[in-house]
């Protein structure tokens, strides 16, 4: 598939994820070595990773149910070379 835009992508992985049933989250940015503009961006699940034993939420310690769960789910999108 091909976006024009980042916020191209965003919009359609979010109603894609909408429909499928999870959310997403802004990943790593792969930036140009050459001129420091952005090339990449990762796209992952919501519940990717796992809380650390005895983390912190807004300063107090998380008695919250776990939400992540080690998903691998991502998406990578890159810039194409013609723009």
């Amino acid at each position: 598939m091909k976006f024009t835009s980042i916020e191209d992508v965003k919009n359609h992985y979010r109603r894609y994820g909408k429909n499928k049933g999870f959310r997403f989250c802004m990943g790593c940015i792969t930036k140009s070595r050459t001129n420091g503009m952005m090339i990449g961006q990762e796209f992952i699940c919501s519940k990717e990773g796992f809380r650390k034993n005895g983390e912190k939420v807004n300063g107090n310690f998380s008695t919250h149910d776990e939400t992540r769960v080690g998903c691998k789910a991502m998406l990578y999108i890159k810039k194409n070379e013609d723009g």
